[in-house]
């Protein structure tokens, strides 16, 4: 007969196994609930208080020129309201992204010879005091319907649009790009930004990137709308580490004027 300790540890492993695999199972599952979710996504931030701007003065890998561009941004306007204020802005204007000081949006498009390919202003108004929203710009200048500005995923169908089908002038020949601030670094931007996702072809997609104002996890290098971007700042961290770019590309931008805050996330 086996020895009596030796068929008492054998029962008890034996019974063990199973129980330490149902604790590892919560208990919300026993009692009908459904397992917990993954964590939420949180986005990444830099704050610009008037003082900042942040360059890069190489051509970006993966930039073409054409007639179309896809721009998604979180932003939180936090002073200095009625003022113009740049958001983004390419070599000699040949894209710009501005806060207007009627305190709307406008985007402005240069071909290669400095002729305007497009001014658009939305009818939608934004102030210091109305928090975090998604911008999202998509254009294809082929086509002046498919130009369009959305605000927290709703088209603003009463924005202007004065479209001329041509190419826009993105990689230019003196490359310059920048968030923050204007030529010669003027009407520098008093806001927070988030999750900054820009690519030279045309995407209307807004809701691949947020529900409302509050982002979506856009994976480990923003290709998770099914697009590859040519910038997704940023998760590389707040504050200075925004600036590094997290997309294939890697086109980090490479200076810093200033000292970027480290707002909290939308």
């Amino acid at each position: 007969m086996k020895h009596p300790s030796l068929v008492y540890l054998v029962l008890c492993l034996w019974c063990w196994a199973p129980l330490a695999q149902l604790r590892a199972v919560p208990l919300s599952v026993f009692l009908g609930g459904s397992p917990p979710s993954a964590p939420a996504f949180t986005a990444h931030t830099a704050g610009f208080d008037g003082n900042d701007v942040i360059k890069r003065t190489s051509p970006p890998t993966g930039l073409s020129d054409g007639s179309a561009f896809t721009i998604s941004l979180f932003l939180d306007p936090t002073g200095l309201d009625s003022t113009l204020q740049n958001i983004l802005w390419f070599s000699s204007s040949r894209l710009e992204i501005r806060k207007t000081t009627g305190n709307a949006y406008q985007v402005v498009a240069l071909s290669s010879a400095g002729s305007s390919l497009l001014t658009a202003t939305s009818s939608v108004t934004k102030t210091a005091s109305d928090g975090w929203f998604h911008l999202y710009i998509c254009v294809d200048l082929t086509t002046s319907a498919n130009c369009k500005f959305y605000f927290d995923g709703t088209v603003d169908a009463s924005a202007s649009w004065s479209v001329t089908n041509g190419t826009i002038d993105l990689l230019t020949s003196a490359p310059n790009y920048k968030l923050g601030g204007g030529n010669s670094d003027l009407n520098k931007a008093h806001t927070s930004m988030a999750e900054f996702w820009f690519n030279d072809s045309y995407l209307d997609s807004p809701s691949s990137f947020a529900t409302g104002a509050v982002p979506k996890s856009l994976g480990s290098d923003g290709s998770g709308p099914g697009v590859a971007p040519v910038w997704y700042l940023s998760l590389a961290g707040s504050g200075a580490s925004w600036i590094g770019d997290s997309s294939a590309n890697a086109n980090s931008f490479d200076t810093i004027f200033g000292t970027l805050g480290s707002p909290a996330a939308p």
